[in-house]
């Protein structure tokens, strides 16, 4: 029989911040004895940054601005890792915690079960923030009418309430801890927030208007009385003043890895055919929130808490990232002695990457525009673990990049499965010549993807060059410039020298067969 492949994504987790790849500190037990007994490949990168950016290439090889963009997540490529699994007779299980790789963007594509145990204040927040909030803003700036603004309500917003539901079903048939909300109450707020939107779509266009992030505390209702509002204002204002110094109170509530290795293990004792092998995805996001300091309070949090700082020597820089990262990776400690009591790993792969990086003392840098994600191509977003374990077989060279795009067809040719001819990537163990050895990153800036109207950034960087181009209007310009060699932490931008300019000059030809690429789609 194939072998099995569990496949966990650790959001957020940097490539630097594992001990066994070169972390000063020794906080990673764990992850470090699946790099050393298994293989992590040393230059891999994620292909766009954050979360929607970078899983496109994941699940489906294709890079996130292709196929028009992102906004529909995976729904219009044209195939999945699930489904060529599924094809080869897996069966194809999936749990994700993060909004932007749920059903509602077609990650559940081939999947026989999937699972999206959300944090539903950030699938609000993070809807309003992406989809809506440009035309609200163009609507208040009289750049579209009150009919047009109201129209894209009806779709896109009407769209996520229908999800909301769909999730609230599954969230109620799952032995979870309750997670914050009270889903009865919820799905009949959401129902009714439907009947206002299809009956009277100027109230729920006011409240977002007058009450913004904050409208998800009135879904279902038409009037929220003056008192209500000035309670609720002066409450969510002192929680935010307090949470700018010490994330006391967050409005987050994420499942943690615990409870989705619980999980794991109790889909697999319901659904498994011991006959056919399996493939199951998880995703996992503690450490992306790990600012959420208090949430999971306890002794063996002090204990982490107090053994971290003798291990840092009370130096504070990253200190909550790392605090996170502990947590996980004892939970994946775990759930690695499980997989072993259970057999499991014997006939099986266990894939370990993440999406993207994220910001955790070194390299400190200076602050940008609080929202510009563009800015997200530096290699502690980018640059990821990609682990196989265990791992027997001929490395590949050491020399090559390899990115998200060659995730996939890695993964089935390790299976022994035929590559898909849609898939972008190649697997690294082809040992291919690649010329040049580059990989790509990109982003279009916070909000809705718009090829056409708004800026586009394409990152391309090879082992001793990195070149960050903006694309507007046709123009393309280098935004900044890095030699990796003599400036690995990319502090130096030289776009004003003349430096490497043999290499930029033929990064300058990739680009432009790039950017054609993906505007004549």
């Amino acid at each position: 029989m194939k072998k099995n492949l569990i496949f966990l994504v650790i959001d957020a987790l940097r490539y630097d911040r594992i001990a066994a790849l070169g972390y000063k500190y020794k906080i990673t037990p764990n992850l470090d004895k699946i790099c050393k007994e298994g293989f992590s490949a040393n230059n891999h990168f994620a292909n766009g940054c954050p979360t929607q950016m970078s899983f496109p290439s994941i699940f489906s090889s294709t890079y996130c601005l292709d196929f028009g963009g992102f906004n529909s997540g995976i729904k219009n490529r044209p195939s999945t890792l699930a489904e060529v699994l599924k094809k080869n007779n897996y069966q194809t299980f999936g749990i994700t915690t993060a909004h932007p790789s749920s059903s509602h963007f077609g990650y559940n594509r081939g999947f026989d079960h999937y699972e999206n145990l959300l944090d539903l204040y950030q699938w609000f927040r993070q809807n309003l923030k992406i989809f809506l909030r440009e035309p609200l803003r163009d609507f208040q700036n009289n750049k579209i009418t009150e009919k047009e603004i109201i129209t894209i309500l009806s779709k896109e917003y009407k769209s996520v309430l229908i999800s909301t539901l769909n999730y609230i079903d599954e969230l109620k048939n799952y032995n979870l801890k309750k997670n914050k909300w009270d889903l009865p109450v919820l799905k009949k707020n959401v129902l009714d927030e439907i009947a206002i939107l299809d009956l009277e779509p100027k109230i729920i266009l006011e409240k977002f208007l007058k009450y913004d992030y904050w409208y998800y505390l009135y879904l279902g209702k038409k009037n929220v009385p003056k008192i209500q509002f000035f309670f609720h204002s002066l409450k969510e204002n002192l929680r935010e003043k307090v949470n700018s110094f010490i994330n006391l109170f967050p409005r987050r509530r994420i499942y943690n890895a615990q409870q989705i290795f619980d999980r794991f293990n109790e889909i697999l004792r319901a659904k498994e055919n011991n006959e056919k092998p399996f493939f199951f995805f998880l995703h996992v996001f503690d450490i992306h929130e790990s600012k959420n300091l208090f949430i999971n309070f306890s002794f063996s949090f002090l204990y982490r808490l107090i053994k971290l700082l003798i291990i840092r020597k009370f130096k504070l820089g990253g200190l909550v990232y790392d605090l996170s990262l502990m947590y996980l990776d004892h939970q994946l400690g775990l759930f690695i002695k499980k997989l072993k009591n259970r057999k499991l790993l014997e006939n099986s792969i266990f894939v370990v990457t993440s999406d993207h990086g994220l910001t955790a003392g070194d390299p400190e840098r200076p602050a940008v525009e609080k929202g510009d994600i563009s800015r997200y191509l530096y290699d502690e977003f980018i640059k990821v673990p990609f682990i196989i374990y265990p791992y027997t077989k001929v490395r590949p060279s050491k020399n090559y990049l390899t990115s998200h795009l060659d995730l996939s067809p890695t993964i089935l040719e390790l299976l022994s499965i035929d590559e898909d001819k849609s898939f972008k990537g190649k697997s690294i163990f082809a040992n291919l010549i690649r010329d040049p050895n580059v990989i790509y990153a990109e982003s279009n800036g916070s909000g809705r993807c718009d090829l056409q109207n708004k800026p586009i950034y394409i990152c391309i960087r090879s082992k001793i060059l990195k070149v960050v181009y903006k694309i507007e209007k046709n123009n393309i310009s280098e935004r900044d410039v890095y030699s990796l060699e003599d400036d690995p932490n990319e502090m130096t931008n030289l776009t004003n020298v003349n430096t490497l300019k043999e290499e930029r000059n033929i990064f300058f030809e990739l680009v432009k067969i790039r950017i054609k690429e993906i505007l004549n789609y």
